[in-house]
């Protein structure tokens, strides 16, 4: 039998068009016929997966590698795919992709826009997971000195039109304009606006709670 000259990594897809399995082949229709016709007669939990479909998954093929890099490369993209909040059945993470498989990774990604769809995923497989401070200070300091498109500020404005602020939002807010001049601009913008019934009631109401709070500080300070 010929020795095949490449082999595949390839992923289980499910009906919403979320990767759900990933493995490598030298021959990927054969692979998932193997798949199909097998999942009443193995104890896995990909069987057990494929048992609750109609009909088998689709299979998407993710990259060609030499064979003897398959395991390799399977590893690496179970990992990444992960890493993007895909729920993979894979029992194995795998390995830390190297630094040659990570570039390769990004050379293949470069320049490919992600659908809609696919976006709205991410962001809710990443909704809700606390970041780590270090997480935090990396985000800090790529976006720091960086000025925001028309568009994209456009776009952050429509998203927060409507969201009510927590108490403590608004107190970090409020904390981190304390001492802040406002620019002419602001100040210009500012200038003669009126203010609704329903914002000067928060308003009277924000200040009664500052005074009340100078006042309770300086009696323990006493």
């Amino acid at each position: 039998m010929k020795e095949a000259s490449i082999a595949f990594v390839y992923a289980l897809i499910d009906a919403k068009g979320t990767p759900r399995y990933v493995g490598s082949t030298v021959d990927v229709e054969a692979r998932l016929r193997y798949h199909w016709s097998h999942r009443r007669q193995q104890r896995h939990v990909v069987s057990s997966w494929l048992n609750e479909l109609d009909e088998p998954p689709l299979i998407a093929v993710l990259r060609g590698v030499a064979p003897e890099d398959r395991y390799a490369a399977e590893a690496d993209w179970t990992l990444y795919l992960r890493r993007l909040g895909y729920p993979l059945l894979n029992k194995h993470v795998g390995a830390k992709p190297s630094a040659e498989t990570r570039a390769k990774l990004a050379t293949a990604n470069l320049g490919r826009k992600m659908s809609t769809e696919a976006r709205a995923k991410m962001s809710t497989a990443h909704r809700g997971r606390p970041k780590s401070a270090e997480h935090r200070r990396k985000i800090g300091e790529a976006s720091r000195g960086r000025v925001k498109s028309p568009e994209t500020r456009a776009k952050i404005s429509a998203a927060l039109t409507g969201k009510p602020l927590s108490e403590v939002h608004r107190a970090k807010i409020g904390a981190a304009q304390q001492g802040i001049p406002k620019s002419e601009t602001r100040r210009e913008a500012l200038r003669g606006k009126t203010h609704s019934a329903v914002t000067r009631v928060k308003i009277s109401a924000a200040v009664r709670r500052h005074q009340e709070r100078k006042r309770a500080e300086q009696g323990s300070v006493i």
